[in-house]
């Protein structure tokens, strides 16, 4: 039997070197979190932790991760919203009708929606940016 190689080691090379440093300074019984994951985070943005080899950790607390950190809450403000889909490259009109008209009866949830909008993501360093690029009220003729 072959034994399987993880993707990702977790901690990190620098996150361990960094962590055995640091633990003949950490008080017993404190940073249970850091003692158990033996994670070095670097910073914060938004939801997300970076340790200090890059890995991007979502922070399911509620901003309490981040935030003990002392890293600012996401400036932007939310918009509740719904992914329908994401499309990488260009595909024919027709490509995508398979697949949502398999899930066409699918109940997910309710809600209130006012409009349908086609949105191009950009990812950059500092952040993802969001165009829209057409908004169809509902209700009106297209």
């Amino acid at each position: 039997m072959t034994a399987v190689e993880p993707l990702l080691r977790i901690p990190g090379p620098l996150s361990q070197a960094c962590f055995d440093a640091e633990a003949q300074y950490l008080a017993p019984g404190t940073q249970s979190v850091a003692l158990f994951t033996r994670l070095t985070m670097d910073r914060g943005e938004g939801a997300f932790l970076f340790d200090l080899d890059g890995n991007r950790y979502t922070d399911l607390l509620a901003g309490v991760g981040v935030a003990s950190l002392g890293y600012p809450k996401e400036a932007r403000a939310f918009t509740p919203h719904l992914t329908l889909a994401r499309i990488r490259d260009r595909v024919e009109a027709g490509a995508l009708e398979p697949v949502l008209t398999v899930q066409q009866n699918r109940v997910v949830g309710g809600f209130t929606a006012s409009s349908v909008e086609l949105i191009k993501s950009e990812l950059r360093p500092s952040g993802a940016v969001y165009t829209t690029l057409v908004e169809v009220p509902f209700g009106a003729g297209v």
